[in-house]
């Protein structure tokens, strides 16, 4: 469908991209003719750009936008996206090294057709990705210095620190590599690769609601596209305080897709998924410091992949800026924990005496000063073993604190992902926000259900 009226002039969004001279309508006349039916000739063909200068860096985007004449002599007017290699002097190189359009083209022509056709056979039509409707094959780091330079500007508390504690290039290179390699012994899924809000195509119904998306790419672990999405395109507001959450939508989805595929292998848990975000952690960073940098920097003429990778001062100046850029600065320092100090620590005991005879239980009353200024009271409660003295030996021998680990470890997230998946949101336990094991014991800190007015049933 096209983006314009038949009496509106098509507006480009980038009047400084060059636009290929063999994107004629000679190259679109087969495409046409396979595509409209009873299409007999172009009356009016107009190409230009599909996005504005900084939305994608990486290939050529362009639409094209025709007016056909059909056979029965009636009119209509066309749009296509194509979508072509950078040209030799913007950086294909680059981009040529990755080896990306080869990928794409490979999940065009096999792997999505084949996914698309495993949900058509359990019953349910549905489209992963825009329609191709032509494959051609044809024959044709970011500098340290300026970042860490632009750290300095973030007006962050200790930035010297957080700068000693940067990776090296080759650190950053041969740990992309590693996260990059996918495991084939693990559970993979079709991920889009290259996963931020400007890569994925919204459909909306009359009230403003998501009705549909379409986005694909490529095979390989579901923490990539996790890290990927959440880090460049989640809110600031919402980006570490719902993360778990994003992870939790994932899996549900994930799960529910699964079964109607009938997967016949042990559908990977919640806890698998949250173990495969510790593994491939790294996409955390590197996409922070990579792909994040484009996503906020504001619409500019240079904004391009020749400019990013260009040397020289005027590509430094270009860098600096992006690095520089303050919603980039707060979206960094987004990470930083929300409390400036602790006032205030103050430990007393949980229960009256005689109420627990196997561990230590405390209650621990933290006042914090926040980075908006303002103060907080938070509490929580500090589970541990025993003194050797006290008793903890028969404790430790009798294994009671190992069970509870596995328990909260293992068994109490199993369980409630069950209940999840009926539809059921339970809580069956306190949460557990810290399981610690040290050769001084096992140590547990959980949430305080007093604060949720939970109490112990009386006695008397």
């Amino acid at each position: 469908m096209s983006p314009n009226s038949n009496s509106e002039k098509p507006i480009n969004p980038n009047e400084l991209l060059h636009i290929p001279k063999w994107v004629n309508e000679d190259y679109f006349l087969p495409i046409l003719a396979k595509d409209v039916k009873n299409f007999d000739k172009i009356v009016n063909f107009t190409p230009i750009a599909a996005t504005a200068p900084g939305e994608n860096y990486t290939s050529i985007m362009i639409r094209v936008i025709v007016d056909i004449l059909l056979k029965d002599g009636s009119q209509q007017k066309m749009s296509y996206i194509l979508k072509t290699m950078l040209e030799a002097d913007s950086g294909a190189d680059v981009v040529n090294g990755m080896g990306l359009f080869p990928k794409e083209q490979q999940m065009y022509e096999v792997h999505i057709p084949q996914f698309v056709k495993l949900y058509k056979e359990a019953g349910l039509e549905i489209e992963l990705a825009p329609k191709c409707l032509h494959v051609e094959a044809t024959a044709e780091l970011i500098t340290l210095v300026q970042f860490l330079r632009a750290m300095r500007t973030w007006d962050l508390e200790d930035v010297e620190r957080y700068i000693a504690h940067m990776w090296s290039p080759m650190e950053v290179f041969e740990e992309a590599m590693q996260v990059n390699q996918v495991d084939e012994t693990e559970f993979n899924v079709l991920n889009h690769g290259d996963c931020w809000s400007n890569n994925i195509m919204f459909n909306y119904k009359d009230n403003g609601e998501i009705d549909r998306t379409i986005f694909i790419g490529k095979w390989g672990t579901p923490a990539q596209d996790l890290w990927y999405l959440i880090t460049t395109s989640a809110s600031l507001d919402i980006k570490i305080k719902e993360f778990d959450h994003f992870i939790q939508i994932y899996h549900e989805r994930l799960a529910e897709c699964l079964k109607l595929l009938n997967y016949s292998k042990v559908i990977p848990s919640l806890r698998d998924l949250h173990i495969m975000m510790l593994k491939y952690g790294f996409w955390g960073p590197l996409t922070a410091t990579g792909v994040m940098v484009a996503t906020l920097m504001p619409t500019d003429k240079d904004s391009n992949m020749k400019m990013m990778m260009a040397p020289g001062p005027e590509a430094d100046a270009l860098r600096y800026r992006t690095f520089s850029n303050p919603y980039y600065a707060k979206a960094m320092k987004k990470d930083d924990p929300e409390y400036e100090k602790i006032l205030n620590f103050k430990p007393v005991a949980a229960i009256p005496p005689c109420e627990n005879f196997t561990s230590v239980m405390l209650r621990i009353h933290f006042d914090l000063q926040m980075k908006d200024g303002s103060s907080k009271h938070k509490i929580y409660i500090f589970k541990t073993m025993l003194a050797e003295e006290r008793s903890g030996k028969e404790g430790r021998e009798g294994g009671i604190f190992d069970k509870e680990l596995m328990m909260y470890q293992t068994y109490l997230p199993a369980y409630e992902e069950l209940y999840r998946s009926a539809g059921a949101e339970v809580q069956l336990a306190p949460k557990c926000l810290l399981t610690d094991q040290r050769e001084n014991g096992i140590h547990f800190v959980f949430e305080d259900l007093g604060v949720k007015k939970f109490k112990n049933a009386s006695r008397a």
